[in-house]
């Protein structure tokens, strides 16, 4: 399997920008993978390590040294990381690890020192949660950890800004409590400070809290919902009925609408589209801050958006750029902020984008 590039629709910028890297090979023998933010982690067979590139996930300092400790975890099976977070599952128990100061990990476990007083600063090394049910998934964010149990039910803690918890009210001592949803769930996503729950009701319901939603879970007005990526600016769901759908933001024709991109312009303040139709039959979407991607049934994987830091896995860069492949023979696609990495069917994992995001906000 070699990746490949089909240019489409690209609109040059500057010279002085470097010159965006292909998709590379990050490692072989993967099992499963996650990204986010400036770190991607996997889990590489047959003994279920956990690697990672990237910015590492913080941890606490070796007692009289400046050298973090030894990533200790069980065999995994399942590895999700947020901002600065991380997360595995391993025999049905919930291990995490990283920054502590919102709650992330587990509100059993407190932010202390050396000498065992409170601290504000709270990397803390890998500890189970001891009070919840066998889990069967794991989805991380900004500061929020949500596992789905075997039996569909689905919790979360950490941060409870903005609602990410769904409703539900943390106290200093766990267990978290499963958040009100009307059916078991199938699937939970998070992104950012975003949570969604992919419910089987009506051929598939999905159910948002958090930012840009409501501490209380409400249904996105879509049905048969195959698949849902929800960026902080602009969304994509997959549904039976309508296929490949893109709304939001779209000065870099992220939603799909090149023609309306380039119209709009990118110094204007906002360029938002409704739902526009992607003429590709896809199983699996995600989105970036720019740019989005789509992993087809042919095992093919799409890109469109703004490729400035190679976010379409493009070797050229530029602001507005239509759906390309970028490889094929892809199981499974994850995005971060600008960064995207698929798992091909020999297990290898390949990536492109880059871990910082582009110099100019939005």
């Amino acid at each position: 399997m070699r990746p490949y590039t089909l240019l489409l629709f690209l609109l040059p910028i500057a010279a002085c920008s470097p010159i965006p890297e292909p998709p590379s090979a990050l490692s072989w023998a993967v099992q499963q993978f996650s990204t986010a933010d400036r770190h991607t982690l996997w889990i590489e067979s047959p003994d279920g390590g956990v690697h990672q590139d990237g910015a590492p996930i913080p941890l606490p300092t070796q007692e009289g040294t400046t050298q973090p400790i030894l990533l200790d975890l069980p065999a995994a099976v399942a590895v999700s990381t947020g901002r600065s977070h991380a997360c595995v599952l391993s025999a049905g128990d919930v291990h995490c690890w990283g920054d502590q100061s919102h709650g992330a990990l587990g509100a059993h476990r407190a932010c202390v020192d050396a000498t065992g007083a409170a601290s504000t600063t709270c990397p803390l090394a890998p500890g189970i949660m001891p009070t919840l049910p066998s889990i069967a998934a794991l989805a991380t964010g900004d500061d929020v950890t949500c596992a789905l149990a075997d039996d569909g039910r689905v919790y979360c803690w950490g941060d409870p800004a903005d609602g990410r918890l769904g409703g539900s009210v943390v106290s200093a001592l766990d267990p978290p409590i499963a958040v009100a949803l009307p059916d078991q769930a199938t699937r939970v996503i998070v992104q950012h400070g975003t949570v969604c729950a992919l419910l089987p009701e009506n051929g598939g319901e999905a159910w948002c809290w958090g930012v840009g939603y409501h501490e209380t879970p409400k249904r996105l007005p879509l049905d048969g919902v195959i698949d849902l990526a929800i960026g902080r600016h602009h969304a994509c769901a997959i549904t039976r009925h309508h296929g490949l759908q893109c709304w939001g933001a779209d000065r870099n024709g992220e939603s799909g609408d090149v023609a309306f991109a380039r119209a709009c312009g990118t110094g204007a303040p906002s360029c938002e589209v409704g739902l526009t139709s992607i003429p590709l039959e896809a199983t699996r979407v995600v989105v970036g801050e720019r740019h989005a991607c789509a992993l087809a049934t042919d095992s093919r994987v799409w890109c469109w958006g703004s490729n400035e830091v190679g976010q379409l896995g493009r070797d050229d860069a530029f602001l507005v750029g239509g759906a390309a492949v970028v490889l094929d023979g892809a199981t499974a696609l994850a995005a971060s902020y600008s960064k995207t990495c698929a798992l091909t069917r020999d297990e290898v994992i390949w990536c492109w984008g880059a871990y910082d995001a582009p110099a100019e906000a939005y």
